[in-house]
Formats: structure tokens, sequence, C-alpha cells
């Protein structure tokens, strides 16, 4: 038995049921836990799931020409990295 993958997972994006797109956001944070978030293009800042924690958010790389991050090397379109 083959279990398909859900798509945003090979393309790094979730569609809301009103067609809202919400890009793939990695975090590390202070507290040494890390995980992914799927963002609207204007969030500024992320939530550990762990502790809570509100982490900046960066582009992942350069904007193309409708504001949307190319994706990094690991499908990231946002990255946010807590000072530690």
């Amino acid at each position: 038995m083959v279990v398909e993958k859900p798509a945003f997972w090979k393309n790094g994006y979730k569609v809301d049921p009103d067609g809202s797109v919400r890009y793939k956001c990695r975090y590390w944070c202070e507290c040494q836990h890390k995980g992914n978030h799927y963002i609207y293009l204007d969030e500024q800042h992320v939530e550990c799931h762990e502790c809570g924690y509100h982490i900046h958010v960066q582009p992942a790389g350069k904007l193309n020409f409708d504001g949307i991050p190319n994706r990094d090397h690991k499908g990231n379109f946002f990255v946010a990295h807590a000072r530690m």
C-alpha cells in the first residue's frame, strides 16, 4: 500500500478554503526547538510551538517579481532564527 504525501510537503505552501496561500517557514528557537509554520506573505513573526517565543521572520531567498521569496535548498520560503 502506497500512502501519498500531502501536496504541501512537495510544493511548500498550503491553500486555505478562501483561496489564501500560506508559505512554509522553518524556525529555530532559543529553547532549542525547531519546527515549521505555514504563514502569509505579510507575517513578520512566528511563535515557537514549544515555548511560545516570538521569532522574527525573514525571506529564505530573493523576492521574485510577485513579491514571493524564492525557496532555499530545503524548500522553505521563509526562515526564522531566534538569537541564541
